[in-house]
């Protein structure tokens, strides 16, 4: 069984083309579980005569609207995971997808064979593109070979379950990568299967709105402030200096106040220890040669027919 999770707030001109890229896919959800995050645009009564026509569809409403940063997202996704009751309990695969995701139809299948071909595979989502200044598909920046995204993944229920679902968390999809990889699953990016945002990743909020809450979230990740430090020194170098200083000021906002941190054990260890291994890691490939596990994916121009596959 197939269950697909999706959180929506105000998005009443992209319910249609996202019901189409569902409703035309090969492998079709079982049970989607849209969750309308307390809209006001008319989402939710368009969602429910959505739900009327297709018997696959469950709408669950939320009345209360919090910050869209934070640990809302995550609170958004479990209470879906909580609407699906025992169907939860059934899945075999839980899928993840965000409202401004368009993909082909063959997207959630090849995840689906992948998935199957391998049976430590645990997360797999595909390369995520948007519309570049020239309005060609792009793939977008920042994208790792071994960290699959958040809103357009597929996870085995196998996986899912040893890891404890979806945590409460500022970085529900990183946090989810990492405990899958220290219980010894597998996490992988498919380089050749493709997903179009209609929003750039970055248009959903201002520069320092979200530069302030990635340092915020790297606050509650462990990050030590010497990784910190040297991200924000190689954003003022392209440019970004103004960037760098909301992301320092954000880490150093939640540090002074005490903020919550993940409570994870493996959580904290990977992001204090492995992650500057990583980074030793790719300086190493990056100079020597030789194999990068962590190298980003290059932000070359995709064909859309590739995207639509």
């Amino acid at each position: 069984m197939f269950l697909l999770i999706t959180p929506m707030r105000n998005e009443l001109g992209l319910i249609d083309d996202l019901t189409s890229c569902v409703i035309n896919s090969s492998w079709q959800p079982d049970l989607w579980i849209i969750v309308d995050d307390a809209s006001t645009d008319g989402s939710g009564e368009k969602l429910d005569k959505l739900q009327q026509r297709h018997s696959f569809i469950r709408i669950h409403h939320l009345d209360e609207r919090r910050e869209y940063m934070g640990f809302h997202i995550s609170e958004v996704l479990r209470q879906g995971l909580k609407a699906a009751g025992e169907k939860l309990s059934e899945a075999d695969y839980i899928g993840f997808l965000d409202a401004d995701i368009r993909f082909g139809s063959s997207y959630w299948q090849r995840l689906k064979d992948f998935l199957d071909s391998d049976p430590r595979a645990g997360i797999v989502s595909g390369v995520l593109c948007s519309r570049n200044a020239k309005g060609l598909w792009q793939i977008e920046p920042f994208q790792r070979i071994d960290n699959p995204r958040g809103g357009l993944r597929l996870v085995k229920k196998e996986c899912f379950e040893d890891i404890g679902g979806v945590p409460r968390s500022r970085a529900w999809d990183p946090v989810m990568n990492v405990k899958a990889r220290v219980r010894g699953w597998g996490v992988y990016v498919l380089t050749e299967v493709y997903a179009a945002s209609v929003r750039a990743t970055d248009e959903r909020f201002d520069r320092k709105t979200g530069e302030l809450s990635r340092g915020q979230r790297d606050w509650h990740l462990h990050h030590p402030f010497f990784q910190v430090l040297t991200r924000a020194f190689f954003k003022a170098l392209k440019g970004n200096s103004s960037g760098a200083w909301y992301y320092v000021l954000g880490y150093l906002r939640e540090w002074r106040r005490g903020g919550e941190q993940f409570p994870d054990p493996d959580v904290r260890s990977y992001y204090r220890r492995e992650r500057s291994r990583e980074w030793l890691r790719m300086i190493r490939a990056r100079i020597l040669g030789g194999e990068n596990p962590h190298s980003l994916i290059p932000q070359k121009i995709v064909p859309e027919e590739k995207i639509f596959y």
